[in-house]
């Protein structure tokens, strides 16, 4: 046992609402925690950038994180976004590179727990069923990946759109969404150009689908958004 450290407040209470950390012995957890570190983010504060050592992992707490990595033109393609709960740059602890291999950046403000990488690869070691969650969501977060890849070369740039503001309306509760991201970001996640996402949203506006004013998006029409969802529908 290390030396006993002060954890920052309610860190014990963050990590133990985690799935993977609450089936450890408290003991385990109040140890993990008094090594964590917190830090408080603002919107478009950037947290870490790919090629930096990677020394930790982040838990959220609160606020959103996107992770990305920016093409020769300079664009950003996004590759995700975290909310409250989600463990930011697990796969890195792994990585035997020892560095970031993404950007990430704040889209909401918010705190996080900075989780050594040191100390989880040795509760790895120690404990094989914690080891065997981690494994699973590694194994669920590349299925969906091979599954995104497939959706956005086999799908429509109405599909793709719809798909996304259903799964905005289905996180929030509402029919009223905020975008997380600019156009054009969005217009890169979705792998189409901005010229045709900008296009795509005049025209449901005009057909009385959606109403746009900046980055808030009323669904009037989420029947009709959800059918053109359908495709990206799996039985597993």
């Amino acid at each position: 046992m290390t030396n006993v450290k002060k954890p920052p407040p309610n860190a014990v209470v963050a990590l133990s609402r985690q799935q993977w950390f609450a089936m450890l012995p408290e003991s385990e957890r109040i140890n993990l925690s008094a090594h964590c570190r917190r830090i408080n983010f603002r919107p478009g504060q950037t947290l870490f950038r790919e090629g930096d050592a990677m020394a930790h992992c982040l838990l959220l707490e609160s606020g959103m994180v996107k992770v990305f990595r920016v093409t020769v033109a300079g664009e950003e393609k996004i590759f995700g976004q975290s909310r409250q709960g989600d463990v930011v740059a697990l796969a890195a602890v792994f990585m035997q590179h020892g560095r970031f291999p993404m950007n990430a950046q704040a889209v909401e403000g918010g705190n996080a727990l900075l989780i050594p990488s040191t100390l989880l690869k040795d509760i790895c070691l120690r404990y094989p069923e914690f080891s065997l969650r981690l494994l699973s969501y590694f194994c669920n977060q590349l299925y969906g990946v091979i599954n995104q890849v497939d959706w956005l070369t086999s799908s429509s740039t109405a599909e793709r759109l719809a798909a996304y503001l259903v799964a905005l309306s289905e996180n929030a509760g509402s029919l009223y969404v905020t975008l997380p991201v600019s156009r054009a970001q969005l217009a890169t996640q979705l792998g189409v150009r901005l010229e045709t996402l900008s296009r795509m949203l005049s025209d449901w506006r005009r057909r009385g689908d959606i109403t746009v004013q900046g980055r808030q998006v009323r669904i009037l029409a989420a029947e009709r958004l959800r059918e053109l969802t359908l495709s990206a529908k799996r039985d597993f």
